[in-house]
C-alpha cells in the first residue's frame, strides 16, 4: 500500500493535508488550515506522534505558538504570543511537565520570571516592572518565599523590601 496523501475534514471547517503511511500512521508534515484556506497548524508526526515543532497561527497569519514535542509530549520551550505577534510567554516543559525557567510578558515586556520543578513553581523568581528587575526571591513549592532581594527600578541599586 505504502503512503498516501490525506485530506481530512473536521466538524469545525478546518481541514487537515498530511500522509498516511501503510499502517494509517500520521507521518511527515501535517498542515490544518482554516476554511479560508489559511494556515493554522503546522505539525510533524512519526507513527502518528507528535515530534519536533507544532506552529500554530491566527487567522490573520501571525504565529500563536511555538511547542517542542518528544514522543508526543512537551518537552523544551513552548512560546505564545498575542494576536498582533507580541510575546505572552515563554513555558519549559520536561515529559509534558512545566519545568526550569518561565518567562511572562506584559505588552511585550518581560514581566516575571518562575523556576518550576514537576508543574510547581520551586525555586528562583524575578519580578519586574516596565522591563527592569524589581525584585528576586526564591518561592518554595510549600509556598514559602526566601532570599528577598528588592531593586530601585531608577537606579537598578538593591533596596529595602519594605512593604509599607
Amino acid at each position: 500500500m505504502g503512503q498516501s496523501t490525506y485530506t481530512e475534514d473536521n466538524e469545525d471547517g478546518t481541514y487537515s493535508v498530511g500522509v498516511r503511511d501503510e499502517n494509517g500512521y500520521k507521518t511527515g508534515e501535517w498542515t490544518k488550515y482554516y476554511s479560508s484556506g489559511k494556515v493554522f497548524i503546522i505539525a510533524d508526526y512519526v507513527n502518528d506522534t507528535l515530534q519536533g515543532t507544532v506552529k500554530s497561527f491566527y487567522k490573520n497569519g501571525r504565529i500563536q505558538a511555538e511547542n517542542d514535542y518528544i514522543g508526543g509530549k512537551l518537552n523544551g520551550i513552548s512560546k505564545q504570543y498575542d494576536i498582533k505577534g507580541t510575546p505572552i510567554r515563554e513555558i519549559s516543559y520536561k515529559e509534558n511537565l512545566i519545568f526550569g525557567n518561565c518567562k511572562y510578558y506584559e505588552e511585550g515586556v518581560l514581566d516575571n520570571e518562575r523556576y518550576y520543578k514537576n508543574g510547581v513553581i520551586d525555586g528562583p523568581c524575578k519580578d519586574y516592572r516596565k522591563g527592569k528587575l524589581y525584585m528576586e526571591y526564591v518561592r518554595h513549592a510549600s509556598g514559602r518565599i526566601s532570599n528577598q532581594v528588592c531593586y530601585d527600578i531608577k537606579t537598578g541599586k538593591k533596596r529595602n523590601c519594605g512593604f509599607f
